[in-house]
């Protein structure tokens, strides 16, 4: 499987139900509702790499049919999503944000990152690099890039 491939893998748990999104989400990607769903349910999408227009509509069309369940839906975003989700005002509608992915780029030593952060959590425009300690810049205009925030 290679990075882009995409996998959808859904795993019940006692008091919600695990579906994990990863690879590139486009024309081939299947999202399908898991059956039966009673209980919350908690998308893991950090490991999204890549978004196209086609997939997009896609992910719309799985969320409206998540909303209708009447169930809570939770969403841990990858910097594509949370950059889909700032320009698409129904990308997550219906879901809680509980996480997302930001990016950051290191001018020293061209180290990229992407830490995750929680809904409501302060996001710097720099921090620290990993690798060689100088500082990392936002690798985006970051008021864009948050605008997901103010949509909910």
């Amino acid at each position: 499987m290679s990075a882009d491939d995409f996998k959808m893998t859904i795993e019940r748990a006692p008091d919600h139900l695990l579906i994990t999104v990863v690879g590139a989400l486009n024309e081939t990607s299947v999202l399908e509702l898991p059956g039966e769903v009673a209980t919350p349910i908690r998308i893991n999408g950090e490991g999204i790499t890549r978004i196209n227009s086609l997939g997009v509509s896609a992910w719309i069309r799985f969320m409206n049919s998540l909303k209708t369940l009447g169930v809570p839906v939770g969403v841990r975003m990858s910097v594509a999503m949370a950059s889909q989700a700032s320009m698409i005002s129904n990308f997550v509608e219906g879901a809680s944000i509980e996480s997302f992915a930001a990016p950051y780029y290191c001018p020293a030593c061209e180290n990229t990152e992407e830490p995750v952060f929680a809904f409501n959590d302060e996001v710097p425009e720099t921090r620290p690099c990993s690798q060689c300690k100088q500082s990392m810049e936002f690798d985006d205009e970051i008021d864009s890039f948050l605008s997901f925030r103010r949509a909910v």
